[in-house]
């Protein structure tokens, strides 16, 4: 989901069994990488990046969705637990391509890798809009809350304290690319990358299949258009028109700060009459592309770590 405006406060799930350190602790246990909590990650049919989660006794499947405002549930998830749905419709939630989210509900006795929460504010995504299997979102409301790790190659997402000094998480591999983030009011990841020579503005959003690029800046930063070389139309089953182009590289970081690049990444090209986003509010780095990293987000430091997946 991309683009809501709705902002909850941030929930920190109590930890079973872990503790932060006393608050004498010296400086070396301070920059001690504190493990949270592990769990599994999966691939759905439809190529989103899942995770268990347990509400109110019902597992559930969620979709790790970084580009997303607010944790959601599907509305017949929400009728199946026996929430009560309350009206946000004045809050012009929004997700990609449009569709509006109206309602909200309380889900009780949260269960998250031996995290426990007695209560979640979800959104309510109208039934028909995650793909089959997906039962709703873990969104940045949860997710910046801590440090995330994504270990693609493993098939593992966990998370880690945000507490420790600034730098020191890459414990599996020497070499990485260490990015500056901006982050907005509701938790979206903004980094520069360099595609095919020019420095060009992406959101990291873990809840999109696709790499996408806006059409407008395709064509102003690359003279790319749909006759050129390379590029192909697509339409979707509802009638929008995307267009595909291969690029020979993308590049997380620079000489300076390391860098790991992704070759010939295929990147879908957006008109505004599909995404009715403009700009760079439309790119966005999705599993096509991070499937290929490690990715280390640490929120509060304003840092995203890369590796390729592989690395060690």
């Amino acid at each position: 989901m991309r683009r809501g405006v709705l902002a909850l406060s941030l929930l920190l799930l109590t930890a079973v069994g872990v503790l932060a350190p006393p608050a004498h602790a010296g400086d070396a246990a301070k920059c001690t990488l504190r493990h949270i909590t592990t769990v599994d990650m999966g691939i759905s049919a439809g190529g989103r990046l899942t995770v268990p989660m347990t509400v109110g006794g019902q597992n559930l499947t969620m979709e790790v969705d970084s580009g997303g405002a607010d944790s959601a549930l599907n509305d017949a998830v929400v009728k199946t637990l026996g929430l009560r749905k309350d009206d946000i419709s004045r809050a012009h939630v929004t997700m990609f391509g449009g569709t509006a989210i109206t309602g909200m509900a309380t889900g009780h006795d949260i269960m998250f890798g031996g995290l426990k929460a007695a209560k979640i504010d979800f959104l309510v995504i109208p039934d028909g809009r995650l793909q089959p299997g997906i039962d709703g979102l873990l969104a940045p409301d949860i997710l910046r809350a801590y440090d995330d790790e994504f270990d693609f190659a493993a098939a593992k997402f966990s998370l880690f304290s945000p507490d420790h000094c600034p730098g020191a998480v890459v414990y599996w591999a020497k070499d990485f690319a260490q990015i500056d983030i901006s982050l907005d009011r509701t938790g979206h990841i903004g980094i520069p990358v360099t595609l095919d020579g020019k420095e060009v503005k992406f959101d990291v959003d873990t809840g999109a299949e696709y790499t996408t690029l806006d059409w407008g800046m395709a064509q102003d930063l690359f003279g790319i258009d749909e006759h050129a070389p390379g590029v192909t139309r697509l339409t979707s089953d509802s009638g929008q028109v995307y267009y595909k182009y291969t690029f020979k590289g993308l590049t997380f970081g620079n000489a300076v700060s390391g860098a790991v690049t992704v070759s010939n990444p295929d990147i879908l090209l957006v008109p505004y009459e599909t995404s009715r986003m403009r700009g760079a509010i439309a790119n966005v780095i999705g599993l096509g592309v991070l499937r290929k990293l490690h990715l280390y987000i640490a929120y509060q430091e304003h840092h995203l770590f890369v590796t390729s997946a592989t690395a060690h």
